[in-house]
């Protein structure tokens, strides 16, 4: 079943991209696209692998809307100049088992079973086309109100994997809230190519930890506020109209990033931060690193991106957690 998901996913990349090389160029026109939908699934089995922990899977929807600023609302004929702005509202589920989902005695789990159920708001703002800041607030639940452990069983159930046996004890059930805040910037190295640097800051009762990015970008790209790479193709011409003609354009680009994560507290594998408790707990490791590599491509109204990615143990003698993101986005 792990062939065919991967086949599926395959295909489904195949057809994506196919297009990117026959199209002819895009007539520019006043059309405006306002407003994304946005589909993400992660998941191990993606990676035409045998892989099957620690984070196993998530799906995230996103709805994305392009706010005008103050300064954009005149009358005037002639807009001025003012910084691109994308409010978000999102829902998702991340899923974490061990490595044996076979095992139901706590000493053979090399980490707890964790659901996360959450919905929130984000904020971004590109002052220039080579920054941007973006703010998050998360709000969720683990334990069984995250629902996570019903999904897990039913997907496996329909698709014939096998039935993880050591749901009963997960991270307990605790509501939470966490604040993100990020800031990327961008340098051009040619006209196929640039370098980005991400600092992230996670604050709140669930995540806490910092983390520094730094991604190149190889192929058919646009600047950060226009691009893919960030999400930011939706497009005003009363506005924006230099970013919307650059909305119109093809991107297709590959990705590379590196990461370093400092971890302060993690309740997916060690628990409340307060006092309750939860049958099996671990103690996160402090340091991480992750790769990225990945594939992206956009054309005026929709987008597609896959992205491996690999990051080092969370817990002190695990493996290293690998999977696969596909994404698609709609605008209109």
């Amino acid at each position: 079943m792990k062939l065919l998901i991967t086949l599926t996913c395959t295909l489904f990349l195949a057809t994506s991209f196919q297009t990117a090389w026959s199209q002819e160029k895009p007539k520019l026109s006043s059309r405006q696209l306002r407003y994304e939908i946005i589909i993400r699934s992660d998941n191990d089995a993606y990676l035409f692998s045998n892989i099957d922990r620690y984070y196993t899977n998530g799906a995230h929807i996103y709805f994305r809307k392009l706010i005008p600023s103050k300064q954009n609302t005149s009358n005037q004929d002639v807009p001025k100049k003012t910084s691109k702005q994308i409010l978000t509202w999102f829902l998702g589920q991340n899923i974490y088992t061990p490595s044996k989902i076979n095992k139901t005695r706590i000493r053979d789990l090399d980490r707890p079973y964790a659901g996360w159920l959450f919905a929130g708001m984000s904020w971004e703002i590109y002052p220039k086309t080579h920054n941007r800041l973006f703010l998050k607030l998360e709000l969720g639940s683990t334990g069984p109100w995250s629902i996570a452990e019903d999904i897990q069983k039913g997907l496996h159930s329909i698709i014939g994997f096998p039935t993880p046996r050591g749901w009963d004890t997960q991270i307990s059930n605790e509501l939470g809230a966490n604040l993100q805040v990020c800031y990327l910037h961008n340098w051009q190295l040619a006209s196929w190519s640039d370098l980005n640097s991400e600092t992230s800051l996670q604050l709140g009762t669930i995540f806490q930890d910092i983390e520094q990015t730094i991604g190149l970008r190889l192929g058919k790209i646009n600047p950060l506020s226009s691009s893919a790479y960030t999400n930011s193709r939706l497009s005003r011409p009363d506005l924006y109209p230099q970013e919307t003609s650059l909305s119109k354009r093809h991107e297709i680009f590959a990705i590379l990033a590196f990461s370093v994560r400092r971890v302060e507290h993690n309740t997916l594998i060690e628990g409340s931060i307060w006092d309750i408790e939860s049958p099996f707990v671990e103690e996160a490791r402090s340091w991480l690193t992750g790769q990225q590599l990945g594939l992206v491509y956009a054309r005026e109204k929709s987008s597609y991106r896959f992205i491996a990615q690999r990051y080092s143990p969370e817990i002190e003698g695990n493996k290293a957690t690998v999977f696969g993101s596909i994404q698609w986005s709609f605008r209109f």
